[in-house]
């Protein structure tokens, strides 16, 4: 493991190195930036073997970013090799349930198995990793049940939310697997080994596609694999916790075309679908265009299962229906086409588009870029910035009584809302060639930039390009919070030579809170003490005053990072 000193690498810098980039350091870290060029022909620890159960040496770098004062962790060093944790914006996380371990993709050679198969990353075949949040234990999932990128649909880690060490895939019948293409299996990780074992089968001897929408739900219950030949792909729920409850909801499969049609903008099975949510426990969220051309997107809410004649859910072609939120099956959140519903966010120069969105776990609240402002009377009164909206009773969420109102006046790209937290992880874009500062911020969901809003940048780094004059995909930031949010994970490249290859790097937000101690007795000698993380108090635990997962009649979720705490016991009072 290598680690920095910020405070004596500044001292260095100063006195016996010269700056040679042509931009102003970044992290104060001159002698990384005069490596990188040396950096880009190094080789890098490749010696994992069966004998060491395939663990590599600590690739870690941890420093102090100077100009906020949060750690950073920098978790892989591979020169010339591109590093992702998920193919796209990330509704499915790259952290395990108690933060503890990270699963991502790399496209270095490995020695456990040998790689035929596998979805194209920059130029190789990536396999599936997992690391320690400390950056120990860097091993590839030899043992996992998927082994590698885009085969079969591992293009996301599955953890599950509830249970540590715990993912699920698909099963694999390539790199030296003979699984079972249709099937769900579940993955248990150790420092040293990930076992697998069959959960249910989906589809017998598919010939067709088979794969995961990039979703779990929140409680860690329910999966939605999909299948078929497109456009023909139906949506098979299945429920895979607790595993003596695993089973397929509808063994039919049911179609993502609900009927919609007309101002809902439905109709076209050649429809771009471009993303899927699942925020909370019960339902999940489709964003669904009718042309993707000229875009009038519709989110929509879908329960997995529902009462229309193929198991799905039904849906209701009556704009009046929606009026107000009322749980039905189907039903729309948001439209940025020319629909004229009652709760239409207005006034509006444009259709306001629901740019990259992350939801809250608890199915109510999504915070999105909202890329065409707020206007009135031909004048803009605010452009970009993460905007929170209560899709559940269709209402702004933070107005600060002068809507419209941003959380905080920074345009962004990318929101994730994956923690149970009131605090949501943001970065902004990267333009084609650049390296300027790019940042990783957090910012509460209910509060504007005008009142009182806890926005704290947490990072700044070169997000993507490396000098490239074209478009780096894989090194767009796209944060990723732990469960209570105490760290985001996300893409880092100042440190890399070449165009399009990144490292994984995460930064602490804030740290763990201990229990709350509530009572301390002594009776004949003994003391008891009663230690509790959920109690529903105005300054709970946790990291959010909402019950989970009904807001009003549960608990406040308990913290979910925390291992273990020391408690000092003291013979006075004051010692």
């Amino acid at each position: 493991m290598i680690r920095f000193n910020i405070c004596i690498i500044g001292i260095l810098v100063a006195t016996t190195v010269s700056a040679t980039t042509s931009h102003a350091a970044i992290e104060n870290l001159d002698e990384m930036e005069i490596r990188k060029a040396r950096r880009a022909t190094n080789t890098y620890y490749s010696g994992a073997s069966a004998t060491n159960n395939f663990v590599r040496q600590s690739e870690s770098l941890s420093y102090i970013d100077t100009r906020t004062g949060h750690e950073v962790w920098v978790l892989s060093s591979t020169p010339n090799k591109s590093n992702i944790y998920y193919k796209d914006i990330p509704p499915a996380n790259p952290w395990s349930a108690d933060g503890a371990r990270l699963g991502f993709f790399s496209n270095r050679p490995v020695s456990a198995f040998n790689r035929i198969f596998g979805s194209i990353l920059d130029g190789d075949k990536a396999s599936a990793f997992i690391v320690r949040s400390d950056g120990s234990y860097l091993r590839v999932a030899e043992g996992s049940s998927n082994r590698a990128f885009g085969s079969l649909g591992m293009t996301y880690f599955y953890w599950n939310p509830a249970s540590p060490d715990t993912y699920y895939t698909s099963g694999e019948k390539y790199n030296g697997l003979s699984l079972e293409p249709g099937s769900l299996y579940k993955n248990t990780v150790t420092d040293t080994s990930i076992s697998h074992s069959k959960l249910l089968q989906v589809r017998e001897n598919p010939t067709d596609v088979f794969a995961m929408k990039k979703v779990i739900s929140p409680d860690g219950k329910y999966l939605l694999p999909y299948a078929g030949n497109f456009p023909n792909l139906n949506y098979y729920p299945v429920q895979v916790f607790p595993e003596t409850d695993a089973q397929l909801l509808d063994s039919d499969g049911w179609n993502e075309q609900r009927g919609q049609t007309n101002e809902w903008a439905g109709g076209d099975p050649f429809a771009c679908k471009h993303d899927i949510y699942f925020p909370s426990p019960n339902f999940f969220v489709l964003l669904f265009s009718y042309d993707c051309n000229n875009v009038s997107p519709v989110f929509y809410k879908y329960n997995l299962t529902g009462t229309a004649t193929d198991g799905g859910p039904k849906f209701i072609d009556v704009e009046t229906t929606y009026a107000n939120f009322d749980d039905f099956e189907v039903e729309p959140l948001w439209t940025a086409s020319s629909t004229h519903v009652p709760w239409k966010v207005e006034p509006a120069k444009n259709k306001h588009w629901w740019g990259h969105p992350g939801f809250d776990r608890w199915g109510r609240i999504v915070i999105f870029n909202d890329g065409n402002g707020y206007w009135e009377d031909d004048y803009l009164i605010e452009w970009g910035g993460p905007v929170a909206w209560d899709y559940k009773n269709r209402v702004m969420v933070a107005t600060n009584n002068d809507y419209p109102k941003v959380l905080a006046k920074q345009g962004g790209s990318y929101v994730d809302w994956n923690a149970w937290s009131d605090y949501f992880a943001y970065s902004n874009i990267a333009a084609t060639g650049s390296n300027d500062d790019r940042w990783i911020l957090t910012g509460e969901y209910d509060k504007t930039h005008d009142n009182g809003n806890d926005w704290k940048y947490i990072a700044y780094h070169y997000q993507n390009q490396n000098n490239s004059t074209a478009y780096q995909w894989t090194s767009n930031a796209r944060p990723a919070q732990s469960p209570d949010g105490t760290k985001i994970s996300y893409a880092i490249t100042f440190l890399t030579d070449q165009a399009n290859t990144g490292d994984l790097a995460y930064a602490v937000a804030y740290y763990p809170h201990p229990p709350e101690i509530t009572n301390a007795s002594s009776s004949g000698g003994v003391v008891t003490v009663r230690f509790d993380w959920q109690l529903n108090t105005a300054s709970p635990r946790g990291y959010t005053s909402r019950g989970w997962p009904d807001e009003t009649a549960n608990n406040p979720p308990p913290p979910r990072e925390t291992k273990s705490f020391r408690l000092w016991r003291s013979p006075d009072g004051n010692t």
